[in-house]
């Protein structure tokens, strides 16, 4: 025995039962009693004292204490419950104890999935959804609905047009269209309206004349400037002296 046992293990679908009380009164003696019920253990707790007894329990989906359990989800084939019409059941552990059960008449009260088990941990299952195959995703490639119908703008309703004009008239499907176009006397393929074609643009010229600038006119010299400002100012204080008389 080494320092590793004993070891307390345990498993995830550990059950333990909760003792109920039940009060009622003994019909001969009229004394009132009080009494306990409940389901017993499912998987509880164990410990184990050697490798052997270990390896046993870990066959049946026990953990040593402290290490974390598998991911909820995580398919295992084993152990599992056979069932049999007159026997009790019994748990098998591995494919070779499940043959032997099967031999003498033990049977899967289910079907065992691993790819169900793996769909349901990646897409769990909500009340009242509906399960939908298209799109996916297929070696990369996203496949539609072969069914669905084409992408695109949206035809139906619309509205059609008499030949000679007038009011117009809705339609809901391929066949009200087709009915109501025989109606006037064309098909669809007389009736569609031709959009007009855009203005052709004008044709260039040969030769484009270059644009004439202004030429620019002469700077004046500060001399030029400054004789400009004083007749300005002498014009401005003539005018304001005459307004003022």
């Amino acid at each position: 025995m080494t320092d590793r046992y004993p070891l307390k293990m345990r498993h995830p679908s550990e059950q333990i039962a909760k003792p109920q009380a039940v009060t009622g009164t003994d019909a001969e003696s009229g004394r009132k009693f009080t009494d306990y019920y409940a389901k017993p253990d499912i998987f509880p707790p164990v410990v184990v004292n050697n490798s052997i007894q270990e390896g046993e329990y870990r066959a049946k989906g026990y953990v040593g204490a402290g290490e974390p359990f598998p991911e909820a989800g995580d398919y295992q084939e084993f152990p599992k419950w056979m069932h049999h019409e007159k026997h009790e059941p019994v748990l098998v552990n591995d494919a070779s104890q499940q043959s032997e059960a099967a031999a003498k008449g033990y049977f899967e009260p289910g079907q065992s999935d691993a790819k169900a088990v793996e769909a349901e941990k990646a897409s769990p299952y909500f009340p009242g959804r509906k399960a939908v195959e298209y799109p996916r995703m297929e070696n990369g490639v996203l496949i539609e609905d072969p069914a669905s119908p084409p992408s695109g703008p949206i035809e139906y309703p619309k509205a059609l047009t008499p030949p000679g004009g007038g009011d117009q008239v809705f339609v809901n499907t391929r066949a009200e269209e087709s009915a109501q176009l025989a109606k006037w006397g064309v098909t669809r393929e007389t009736n569609v309206e031709k959009t007009p074609e855009p203005p052709k643009p004008s044709p260039l010229p040969d030769k484009v004349a270059a644009p004439v600038s202004a030429s620019p006119k002469p700077k004046k010299s500060s001399e030029e400037r400054s004789a400009a400002m004083k007749a300005a100012w002498a014009k401005r204080k003539a005018e304001k002296a005459q307004a003022t008389a």
